[in-house]
């Protein structure tokens, strides 16, 4: 009979894991990093709404959005091989995605 390691699927334990982190080493990254990020959509998203420019959205939903499509996008090496049969993120296609991506969010946070 072979053990299997039972793997948790809490936040210390992925880092862990996926990204070879230590705890203390991911608090660190969060701290420094991903905080002020996500406090900046906040101040963005809350100045936005009061000058009536955007509709109130959940600005933890907004965070996950944005870095999303920017991690996303910078990880897909192996769709664009496997899928596009190109091998990199060429200058004209990082330009393009990134016009579409401000565009999209734009059109779902600007007040109707």
């Amino acid at each position: 009979m072979i053990a299997r390691e039972r793997v948790e699927l809490h936040p210390e334990n992925l880092w862990g894991r996926v990204f070879g982190l230590r705890l203390d080493e991911a608090k660190r990254i969060a701290d420094k990093y991903l905080m002020p990020l996500n406090k900046a959509y906040d101040r963005l998203i809350s100045s936005g709404v009061k000058a009536g420019v955007y509709r109130p959205i959940d600005p933890q939903l907004f965070y996950f959005t944005v870095t999303g499509a920017a991690d996303r996008f910078f990880s897909a090496r192996l769709v664009l091989r496997h899928c596009f049969d190109q091998d990199t993120l060429t200058e004209e296609l990082r330009d393009r995605y990134r016009e579409h991506t401000v565009d999209f969010i734009m059109a779902g946070i600007l007040a109707r």
